[in-house]
């Protein structure tokens, strides 16, 4: 028996709207392809739901969904959009619109994820599928900013170290960016900030991020200020501001210990001191006993201290 089959095709696009705009979004297209083979209008089985393959977020909670239906068919009277907050357990019909309307304005309360599934009904008000939605489009409203911990503090060398925990169901760790200015420089409009190359994050676990990494600053201000920016893949972001002091020590240049040498230690000014006195005393003496020995040999005159003389001799 031939039937008539229905295929519903999800053709995703982004889709930007101006910033303000009530639609302002991701906007998603539906393409409902209708495939004959007999004018009996009967339809074939819905398959059961499956997680859909597309997936999108988002941080607005009114947003588009348009479809289109092929112009060459007429059979189609209502195209019915249904929406399940419990992964495809329990459906509701969301609206109704007619085939010329060619998009539903969808809008929630809350955040969550949201699975959505289209329904057709001919002229015959047969509705396909009849029961059983296959879900086609998936997408996670996330209104919430990113949980973000971020601190900055240098070392003994003089780099900059920072450490961040940052933690979102939608985390996008990709999306971190740190830079940093002069301190004298952040009241200035025309400031610079000076951008700090970052890797890959290295281990990213259930929407958890921590990581640390250190840089040398290209500045010759002792007072810095560092900021850093996070985002989730809907977009929502955090930023966070930080001070901190170079310590001096860490501008100046690395001290040079001079390596202690074996064997017997310079002497110290006391010690030096101390060996000149004795050096003055033992001359003393050696004179005295010198002129006594003059006088037993050559008389009373006792004669003047020569040390040439004595040494000629």
């Amino acid at each position: 028996m031939k039937i008539l089959r229905k295929l519903c095709k999800l053709s995703l696009c982004a889709k930007s709207f101006p910033a303000g705009s009530l639609h302002a979004g991701i906007a998603l297209v539906v393409t409902i392809l209708l495939l004959t083979d007999s004018a009996k209008g009967q339809t074939s089985a819905a398959r059961p739901p499956t997680k859909p393959t597309s997936k999108l977020t988002t941080n607005k909670r009114s947003f588009e969904i348009p479809f289109s239906i092929d112009a060459s068919d007429q059979n189609i009277v209502e195209v019915v959009l249904h929406e399940s907050q419990n992964g495809g357990r329990n459906w509701r019909e969301y609206a109704t619109k007619n085939p010329a309307a060619a998009k539903f304005q969808f809008e929630c309360s809350q955040d969550g994820e949201y699975w959505f599934a289209l329904q057709t009904t001919n002229r015959n008000g047969q509705k396909s599928p009849a029961s059983r939605f296959r879900p086609e489009l998936r997408i996670i409203v996330d209104t919430q900013q990113p949980l973000f911990e971020f601190e900055v503090r240098p070392d003994a060398a003089g780099r900059l170290v920072a450490q961040w925990t940052a933690s979102d169901p939608n985390l996008d760790p990709n999306s971190l960016e740190i830079s940093y200015q002069s301190q004298s420089m952040s009241t200035s409009p025309n400031a610079t900030w000076i951008q700090v190359p970052t890797a890959s994050p290295r281990t990213v676990q259930q929407g958890l991020y921590q990581d640390q990494l250190a840089w040398w600053p290209k500045t010759a201000s002792r007072s810095i200020q560092v900021r850093a920016l996070i985002r989730d893949h809907a977009g929502n972001a955090t930023a966070v501001m930080r001070q901190t002091v170079v310590p001096q020590v860490a501008q100046q240049s690395v001290p040079v210990t001079v390596p202690k040498v074996a064997g017997t230690p310079p002497p110290t000014p006391a010690a030096s001191s101390a060996v000149s006195n004795s050096l003055g005393a033992r001359a003393s003496s050696i004179k005295t006993n010198l002129n006594n020995k003059i006088k037993r040999v050559v008389g009373y005159q006792p004669l003047a201290f020569r040390p040439r003389c004595l040494i000629c001799l």
